[in-house]
């Protein structure tokens, strides 16, 4: 089944997807923690990032990296700003 998903979803197989795990030592490409971490020792398989507008893999991501860069609308630009922001109330704090 899951080699159905990605093969209709992403036009690839298990064996790519594998390869992808292990070049990324089964973490997320953003944040660094594997899928089990995010999700307290669950089983649970790490997203296949894509670009929308070229339909290429990116890498892997966890399930809130991959929501957040959606939420983000895969933009530089707005995750520019949302780094800036953070970084500019973070100096505020301390």
């Amino acid at each position: 089944m899951r080699e159905y998903d990605l093969n209709k979803s992403y036009g690839i197989g298990l064996p790519e997807y594998n390869r992808l795990f292990e070049q990324q030592n089964g973490k997320c490409a953003i944040c660094g923690q594997s899928a089990e971490e995010k999700h307290m020792g669950r089983k649970k398989n790490l997203c296949v990032d894509h670009c929308h507008d070229k339909d290429t893999i990116r890498g892997l991501l966890c399930d809130q990296c991959n929501r957040a860069m959606g939420l983000f609308q895969d933009d530089p630009e707005i995750l520019n700003s949302a780094l800036e922001y953070l970084l500019k109330h973070k100096l505020k704090v301390a």
